[in-house]
């Protein structure tokens, strides 16, 4: 252990080290039981820390005489050289750093949570979400067959087709069905999309339908104006007259597809009239969640 203008050259049998005067805070003797040394109470960039000298010390086989005269020597030189506060690092800093670090997880999880895509905010029950978190029983939209649909199937009773079942990855379908007679009727069908592979219920029933959509030549399709976010109908003019005339239309409406389709031998631009009416009845039946009614902001 030496001193110069520079610092404390501090020898150890594993290294040598020179500790900068501008960076000591403060030098004490340290009592213990088994002797004294001399504690260097040392500014860093966590806040400081305390490094124990080798020498000089007295312990049970190290007697130094001079150890006080040492020590006052020490502190001369750390009161000539030094640039550091007079008094030992408080553990504030290093508290601070410990606080951050103990937050940092938390914080990055809550982060994650609101705003990233995947977080609470991105599931369907969250309250300020645009999504259905329920749909109704596709049998019970109607207590009877609508009056401007009688024509399609007369009184016919709906008949469940695989109602709450699921509707494939992250989906929930019910689905009902008219029969009447000969004609094969008209289905109506709900699929609900929730929160699933990183994608939002919205966004995951806005791909399927326009995936399905594309199944369809652009030229046999023909928009629904005012009906959920977007609606499409099989164009009836483009439909030959048969036995079984196929009329069908879908809406999507946030995380909800709705699908209303008839085969039947009613004229196309008949029953295309009576299968829009079901599907603006039927989205009509998508209501709020319990927390979207309970914050009134709005309906989905």
């Amino acid at each position: 252990m030496c001193f110069s203008d520079q610092g404390m050259l501090v020898r150890s049998v594993l290294r040598t080290r020179l500790i900068p005067w501008r960076d000591v805070a403060g030098v004490e003797a340290l009592r213990s039981p088994l002797g004294r040394s001399v504690l260097v109470h040392r500014l860093t960039g966590f806040g400081g820390r305390r490094v124990i000298l080798p020498s000089p010390r007295t312990h049970l086989f190290a007697r130094d005489p001079d150890f006080d005269t040492k020590v006052a020597s020490i502190q001369r030189w750390r009161d000539r050289l030094s640039s550091a506060p007079r008094t030992a690092p408080t553990s504030a800093v290093r508290r601070l750093w410990y606080l951050c670090a103990y937050l940092a997880i938390p914080t990055l999880m809550l982060t994650q949570s609101l705003l990233l895509e995947g977080g609470y905010w991105s599931q369907t029950w969250w309250p300020w979400r645009h999504e259905a978190t329920s749909l109704p029983n596709a049998c019970q939209v109607f207590d009877r067959v609508p009056a401007r649909a009688r024509g399609l199937v007369g009184e016919a009773e709906g008949d469940p087709y695989g109602s709450g079942a699921p509707g494939g990855r992250g989906a929930q379908k019910t689905e009902c069905q008219w029969e009447s007679g000969s004609d094969l009727g008209f289905r109506l069908s709900f699929r609900r999309y929730d929160y699933a592979w990183l994608k939002t219920g919205s966004r995951h029933a806005r791909e399927t339908f326009y995936e399905e959509k594309g199944w369809e030549q652009p030229a046999v399709l023909q928009p629904l104006e005012g009906l959920g976010d977007v609606a499409v109908i099989r164009d009836p003019g483009q439909t030959q007259p048969d036995r079984t005339n196929l009329v069908e239309a879908k809406v999507l409406k946030s995380n909800v597809i709705i699908q209303v389709s008839y085969m039947g031998k009613m004229e196309p631009h008949t029953a295309a009239d009576k299968v829009e009416e079901i599907a603006r009845i039927a989205t009509t039946r998508i209501k709020p969640s319990f927390q979207h009614r309970l914050l009134g902001l709005f309906e989905v």
